[in-house]
């Protein structure tokens, strides 16, 4: 069964007098439990598409279903409702609110859903835990390294048991999860079950 399914989508981004093509035409399936990484150059529209995937964008044409809802058929308070409760994004400038502690980013989401305090905390320290911040639940984002502040985004992601992950270009800090040994790499939400969506700007070497 599909997570994900996206149909003939395109997205046109007017700059000036330049009409940007982003996407033009692109079909996928991503089936529940999956995992997938979408390639290529900066610019090239990857993270247009996972805007599009979650329902922080929309699609000129083209259709789009998430967990059998027909994103293009639903209000701005429902695709909120949805990307609240269904849908966990890892956005490449991490997004962390900085007047929180990683421990308070972690657990914002939960409070949004309406999770009891004592069960968004447990949960929140768990998930820190998994990810190796045990000693930074009190520091906020400009006391933590890039690499701190990208698992605080990875904890924030799927602390609240989404049925699809989001991750725009989640490899950019050599301290990411994905710099770990292999055995460890994304175990937090490959163990979960979670669908997983990522992306990846290929590096031109010689």
């Amino acid at each position: 069964m599909n997570i994900v399914e996206c149909r003939d989508i395109k997205k046109t981004y007017q700059q000036g007098n330049v009409a940007v093509v982003a996407l033009d035409g692109v079909s996928l399936d991503i089936k529940r439990g999956g995992f997938i990484a979408i390639a290529g150059p900066s610019g090239s529209g990857k993270t247009t598409l996972l805007n599009i995937m979650g329902g922080l964008d929309s699609a000129d044409t083209g259709e789009v279903v998430l967990d059998g809802n027909r994103l293009n058929d639903m209000s701005q308070s429902k695709l909120a409702d949805l990307r609240l409760r269904g849908v966990g994004f890892i956005f490449q400038a991490y997004n962390l609110i900085p007047v929180l502690s990683a421990l308070e980013n972690v657990e914002y989401v939960m409070l949004l859903q309406g999770v009891p305090s004592t069960d968004r905390r447990n949960r929140a320290m768990a998930i820190l835990d998994d990810v190796g911040l045990k000693d930074t639940y009190h520091r906020r984002p400009a006391e933590l390294s890039g690499g701190q502040q990208q698992r605080v985004a990875v904890a924030r992601a799927i602390v609240s048991d989404p049925y699809i992950v989001l991750a725009d270009e989640p490899t950019n800090e050599k301290t990411s999860p994905l710099y770990f040994p292999p055995t460890t790499k994304w175990s937090w939400i490959l163990r979960g079950g979670w669908s997983c969506s990522m992306t990846g700007r290929w590096r031109m070497t010689r």
